[in-house]
């Protein structure tokens, strides 16, 4: 990792679903100028995507440390407490912000999933099925298999994991991680893949 730790900090808030939409917008726009922080990003983006599996979680984990040598002398347990924090404060923060929403602050739904194919998700806890509603604002998180997304505007994303996406409009998506493919019916003007 050779990007700044300011940037990288925006990185780790970004996967763990702490950044605001202020500090995402700040990340895309570093990210258009910078091929080192996309390459940084993606490396990070690939190791938390691949991290539940690997060591039998449910959840995510994503702590950056620089390589420093004051680091190198802490002990080992340190980023596993450190990690077992993140995840714990993410939990208790998402379990108190879901109950404080009120119905009329509820993004607004902009997609439907379709076709579900052999789908593994990062979250090995979600259920989803095909029908289920997708908000605005929402990250989608597959490792493996395929998902079909229907927006109301008509256009269709298939998401190939492993892949990372997240529904910013009815007209847009901010891909992260992995392959996806666009059908359009009819002409979509204004519909984009970040």
């Amino acid at each position: 990792m050779k990007s700044g730790e300011s940037q990288m900090d925006l990185v780790s808030r970004y996967l763990s679903g702490q950044a605001s939409f202020e500090e995402v917008e700040t990340l895309e726009a570093l990210m258009l100028e910078d091929p080192q922080l996309r390459a940084d990003f993606l490396a990070c983006a690939r190791v938390d995507a691949a991290l539940p599996a690997a060591i039998g979680e449910k959840m995510a984990v994503t702590e950056f440390r620089s390589d420093s040598s004051k680091e190198r002398g802490k002990s080992r347990w340190a980023p596993v407490l450190a990690a077992a924090a993140v995840v714990a404060l993410s939990v208790v923060g998402g379990l108190w912000w879901a109950g404080s929403q009120s119905p009329s602050e509820a993004a607004p739904v902009v997609a439907r999933f379709g076709n579900l194919s052999d789908c593994r998700w990062v979250d090995s806890a979600a259920r989803i099925a095909t029908g289920d509603a997708v908000e605005s604002g929402r990250r989608i998180e597959l490792s493996a298999g395929s998902a079909e997304l229907i927006f109301g505007t008509g256009a269709r994303l298939e998401l190939v994991g492993p892949a990372i996406v997240e529904l910013r409009s009815k007209n847009g998506v901010f891909l992260t991680l992995g392959e996806v493919h666009l059908v359009a019916e009819i002409p979509l003007e204004g519909f984009g893949v970040k």
